[in-house]
């Protein structure tokens, strides 16, 4: 065998580890990118939940202030009333 040869044989077994290492990273990169659109799209859900809490807690808030409005006139005329 000359040197030629040699060299053409350590360059493909380098050639192939490369390309077992850089699919081995690929297949990683991908796990990776799976996970954070899971978590991703989790946050999104729970942003949404504070949203919907959040808009029902005004919407309670808003049938309280009118009904704090409608007793607080009451009193008024129930005082007027008295006197």
């Amino acid at each position: 065998m000359e040197s030629y040869d040699i060299l053409v044989i350590m360059l493909g077994i380098a050639l192939l580890i490369s390309l077992i290492i850089w699919i081995f990273v690929g297949v990683l990169i991908i796990k990776v990118v799976k996970r954070v659109q899971a978590t991703t799209e989790a946050a999104e859900e729970a942003v949404h939940n504070v949203q919907e809490f959040s808009r029902k807690l005004k919407t309670v808030g808003d049938v309280s202030a009118i009904g704090s409005a409608i007793s607080q006139a009451a009193k008024y005329f129930k005082k007027k009333g008295d006197k």
